[in-house]
């Protein structure tokens, strides 16, 4: 389903968590005394007797930051029977509000942007089927996706009626990783591009997890499941004249790692790979890698841990590395605040950071 901007709702008034037997452990519990601790969203919150309450994504949207919770291994959208809201906080009134209330789906963790409006894909559907979730006149959900099990990632095709879609289908319980195509703006999918993979190797994790458009190129590469004997290759598609190129093996290898062998290979969330004008950069096992169409540049070492990167208000894209959150040019890391942070979300010389418990901390630059 695809979920479209529309009125907020707001939310109550930030309490405490309480703590519960399966309260979420989560990277951060505070970035650092010089940060401000604005509040704790209530819809996070309200997942504390089923897990889910971290905030894992956040994306900036004029004066709105969006943020994603849940948790697609214990699905609580599912156990609570809430579905995962759409929410974001809003920077005017300092206050968290509500998009879309119960979006079929056990966590959000990805917000894409298609022409003016923002897209959110079910990474894993609840209580309906898989969908995607537009802001296109008033935040909805998008469905009829056929065979869909699982939606990772979205991204604009020649215009903004043209959209893909990437994750896992299962046709007679074979599992791909499988694309689809809309062309009237989510109304109606079909299937456009599936991985080929070796019969009687299929385990249920064949998956597209991200996309990549540069220019006219939508760059996308396969994760193959555990029981894999190949690595996927990095594929290319032209939307100008409609066909495939098969990039090749290009990449790193990546350490104390057993099947995920290549730097494109292995994200887990989407909102872990960002373009820069012709650079692709993912993240993933505690690394920042940059991809130019040509070859992988690790952009950081395993010891200087990556966590997650945003684009902030000035355009520039920033990560949250080790203890600081860095501007990202090229292959140069500029640190510009100091903190154990998670997503790092900068506006107008202030920098938000999300932690467990719904939290929203704020410092200045």
């Amino acid at each position: 389903l695809l979920a479209m901007t529309g009125g907020g709702v707001a939310l109550a008034a930030f309490g405490t968590a309480s703590n519960t037997a399966h309260a979420e452990t989560f990277p951060l519990i505070s970035p650092g005394p010089e940060w401000t601790l604005l509040g704790q969203a209530p819809d996070a919150l309200a997942l504390n007797p089923w897990s889910g309450q971290g905030i894992r994504t956040m994306f900036l949207d004029g004066g709105r930051i969006y943020y994603g919770y849940g948790d697609y291994g214990t699905n609580p959208g599912t156990a609570s029977g809430k579905g995962i809201n759409v929410s974001y906080f809003d920077l005017a009134s300092q206050s968290f509000q509500v998009a879309m209330v119960g979006y079929a789906t056990e966590e959000i963790n990805t917000f894409r942007r298609i022409g003016a409006s923002l897209a959110v894909p079910s990474v894993d559907p609840a209580l309906r089927t898989a969908s995607c979730a537009t802001s296109v006149g008033g935040w909805h959900e998008a469905t009829g996706i056929p065979s869909a099990e699982h939606v990772f990632d979205v991204a604009r095709g020649l215009t903004d009626q043209d959209l893909f879609i990437c994750g896992s289908a299962n046709v007679g319980g074979v599992s791909s990783a499988t694309i689809w195509r809309s062309l009237d703006g989510g109304k109606s999918w079909n299937l456009f591009f599936q991985e080929p993979e070796t019969s009687g190797y299929q385990d249920g994790y064949e998956r597209f997890y991200w996309m990549a458009r540069v220019g006219n190129y939508l760059y996308v590469r396969a994760d193959l499941g555990t029981k894999v004997l190949r690595a996927a290759p990095m594929r290319r598609y032209d939307l100008s004249t409609a066909r495939w190129t098969t990039m090749g093996a290009t990449g790193l290898k990546l350490p104390n790692t057993t099947y995920f062998t290549l730097a494109q290979q292995g994200v887990r969330q989407a909102s872990d790979v960002q373009v820069v004008g012709s650079n692709i950069y993912f993240g993933m096992y505690d690394y920042l890698y940059m991809y130019n169409g040509k070859a992988t540049k690790a952009l950081t070492t395993a010891a200087g841990g990556y966590r997650k990167m945003a684009f902030g208000s000035d355009g520039n894209l920033y990560a949250t590395i080790d203890t600081g959150v860095y501007r990202v040019s090229g292959t140069t890391l500029t640190k510009v605040a100091t903190g154990t942070c998670y997503t790092p979300i900068v506006v107008n010389g202030m920098v938000y950071t999300s932690g467990n418990q719904g939290a929203l901390y704020r410092k200045a630059l």
